[in-house]
């Protein structure tokens, strides 16, 4: 019964989450679509995308062509405009329908609009990738030992987000990725000062003034500014002098 409900869909799942998120999100899509699962998945579905109307089209996936929606709630999905025109339209499917159909899957503790917080959820904070496609594949009641050996796609961090995400998911090397992120955020961290360097140009370093500190400031740099002036005057006068001896 429930093969031959699948089967009355396009998709087994479609995953709904913000760019931010796109790490965690895709390891999930690759490692589906390892194990045969019909994924909706932005970047596999490029040519098809090509050309149509994303409002009319995304709005057709999210309320009709998959068995479940898989939705990354987040506080970047909830500020995003694309994300939300997603949700509603899964959220029409499942009033209409009465029964489960977005499965959450949270990276914090954002209110989503129209997600009930009664709502069953699975904690990304404390599931790794893996764990989260064992229970997408229980949902549908699929065979969790017809895996592939299929590798997700694995990155080097360059936000906290990307590193806490991969001290979750710790794929093979997960260390070195870690480290490697350090010392990109590291080198990015120096890039204003590298860029000064390059310019020769050297950054003031001293500490703002307070109310009274600006006065004996400025008394100390016109003290010193007349003291310039007047030995500049004094080297002119002898140049002059000088001058004006030798043209007689």
């Amino acid at each position: 019964m429930t093969n031959d409900l699948n089967s009355a869909f396009q998709f087994d799942v479609a995953l709904s989450f913000a760019g931010e998120d796109r790490e965690y999100a895709e390891s999930i899509a690759d490692r589906l679509h390892a194990r045969g699962v019909r994924v909706f998945y932005d970047r596999y579905e490029q040519a098809s995308l090509w050309g149509k109307d994303l409002y009319e089209h995304l709005d057709q996936v999210y309320q009709g062509a998959a068995r479940y929606c898989v939705l990354f709630a987040s506080g970047h999905y909830a500020r995003k405009v694309w994300t939300n025109h997603e949700r509603r339209s899964a959220q029409a499917r499942a009033l209409r329908e009465n029964e489960e159909y977005i499965l959450p899957v949270r990276f914090d503790d954002t209110d989503i609009p129209g997600l009930r917080p009664t709502v069953s959820y699975i904690d990304a904070r404390f599931t790794t990738p893996d764990q989260l496609v064992d229970l997408i594949l229980q949902k549908l009641q699929r065979p969790l030992e017809q895996a592939t050996s299929v590798p997700a796609a694995v990155h080097v961090p360059r936000t906290v987000e990307q590193q806490r995400q991969l001290i979750v998911r710790r794929p093979i090397n997960w260390e070195y990725l870690l480290f490697a992120g350090v010392l990109v955020q590291g080198k990015d961290a120096l890039e204003p000062k590298w860029r000064d360097h390059q310019l020769r140009y050297a950054r003031r370093t001293r500490p703002a003034l307070s109310d009274d500190e600006i006065g004996s400031f400025m008394q100390g740099a016109l003290r010193e500014l007349a003291g310039i002036t007047s030995n500049i005057e004094r080297i002119l006068k002898r140049t002059g002098f000088r001058a004006s001896r030798g043209s007689r």
